[in-house]
């Protein structure tokens, strides 16, 4: 398995991706300049269409042409595409937080955190559409009226999925509760609305999983082949919480499903204002679907430009 891993190095303040070969655990790092000299350049979620990866840091959306020879990769940028309302907020900026590819309608969707928005590009750099997450969902609107004056966002709105021609946003902070919430767009509905700091939710056939961060592990639910199978669904918990502890903690951020495993990333826990450098590092989980037994991990230190990196996307190419 060859996973191409976007990658965020705070302590740099620097981007990259970053590319591992699971089979002989072969680790490449590609740091890349950033144009645009905001707050936050690190790379966030992202995806890949025709070998071209699309995405996003706090501020904008960049689009590489990637190509893989016999013994190296190389990543050319095509367009960034940087938008002025991108630089509101706080020290996160916009805090855009992953681009997804909607096959149906061939564009970008992207999780506009701090705004509460979905936005839509065009592949080839062109802003198309914004739509609020309080247009979507009257349970949403609800949570605007006794809004935390505190809190950087309503929602924290981090990841997108597809099924059946519909879409699903995971929900990671409400209200800055800690309680988070996936909603079906199409209907405005939250269906699944018990969740402790979800992030990604991702289908394979017809299974959702979904990481719960704060609780450390996943949720997996089956035999949901339309939304309203979401209804009374029973799912199933992989507990990770026994490999935590005061000294390795991490965010559970991106996930990537095959017919057998699935492949979880653990970013280094990074404390903005109480760093501790000597966390071990980040890393991806190999995880046995059946048993959910642990049976690999593969470290992600990063190198001197791309500094314990952390993760949001696990992308197979």
């Amino acid at each position: 398995m060859k996973f191409l891993l976007p990658v965020d190095s705070r302590v740099n303040n620097t981007q990259g991706f970053i590319t591992l070969d699971t089979e002989n655990q072969q680790l490449t790092d590609y740091p890349l300049e950033e144009q645009l000299r905001f707050n936050r350049s690190g790379f966030r979620g992202g995806c890949i269409v025709n070998d071209v990866i699309y995405v996003c840091n706090s501020f904008s959306v960049k689009a590489y042409r990637v190509v893989q020879t016999n013994t190296d990769w190389d990543f050319t940028l095509l367009w960034q595409l940087q938008l002025p309302e991108w630089l509101m907020g706080r020290a996160a900026n916009a805090d855009l937080h992953t681009v997804f590819f909607d096959q149906n309608k061939q564009v970008l969707l992207v999780a506009n955190s701090y705004m509460d928005a979905l936005d839509m590009i065009s592949l080839d750099g062109r802003f198309l559409q914004r739509q609020f997450l309080w247009e979507m969902s009257d349970s949403v609107l609800q949570l605007v009226t006794k809004r935390d004056a505190a809190a950087p966002d309503l929602c924290h709105f981090n990841h997108i999925a597809q099924a059946f021609g519909e879409t699903f946003l995971t929900l990671g902070n409400l209200n800055a509760t800690g309680r988070g919430a996936v909603l079906h767009k199409e209907s405005g509905k939250l269906v699944i609305d018990d969740l402790e700091r979800p992030h990604d939710g991702v289908f394979w056939n017809n299974e959702f999983w979904i990481t719960e961060t704060s609780a450390y592990r996943l949720r997996v639910y089956t035999d949901i082949y339309a939304v309203e199978d979401f209804e009374g669904a029973d799912f199933r918990i992989i507990d990770l919480s026994h490999i935590v502890s005061d000294n390795n903690k991490f965010w559970c951020r991106g996930l990537y499903i095959t017919a057998d495993k699935v492949y979880l990333g653990c970013s280094q826990f990074q404390d903005r204002k109480k760093d501790n450098p000597l966390m071990p590092p980040s890393h991806i989980l190999e995880i046995e679907k059946s048993s959910g037994k642990v049976i690999n991990r593969f470290d992600i230190p990063g190198s001197s430009l791309l500094s314990r990196p952390v993760l949001f996307s696990l992308l197979r190419y």
